[in-house]
């Protein structure tokens, strides 16, 4: 059961996002519940305060040939990136070529990664 959510889960992911590389902003961001992570061209902010109880469901932010990772945070707009003077998601930072899931693990982002098998 618990499978079928998460393989539930990335498909209506997948369809919220798309799979094109066009960046839709974020609406209703208060920057001052966020905190910048990482700023080079663009920004990375994650919230001052994550809820104790997360959404049991993982995030793939990008997939990967060797390994999975899953965003460790999962409450919505935990992590934003201003870019082009717009919030957006890590996604569409990954889809605009921003950076990579490696890339947001040095930046500071919370990731959990497994080797595939």
């Amino acid at each position: 059961m618990k499978k079928f959510n998460i393989i539930f889960m990335f498909f209506a992911i997948f369809a919220l996002t798309g799979c094109n590389a066009k960046a839709e902003p974020i609406d209703g961001i208060e920057i001052s519940d966020y905190e910048l992570l990482y700023e080079d061209g663009f920004e990375i902010y994650m919230l001052k305060e994550i809820p104790d109880m997360q959404y049991p469901m993982a995030i793939t932010i990008e997939e990967l040939e060797n390994e999975t990772c899953y965003l460790g945070i999962t409450t919505t707009n935990a992590y934003i990136v201003k870019y082009d003077e717009k919030f957006i998601s890590l996604k569409n930072g990954v889809d605009l070529n921003l950076f990579d899931t490696y890339d947001l693990i040095d930046y500071g982002v919370i990731f959990q990664c497994h080797e595939n098998k």
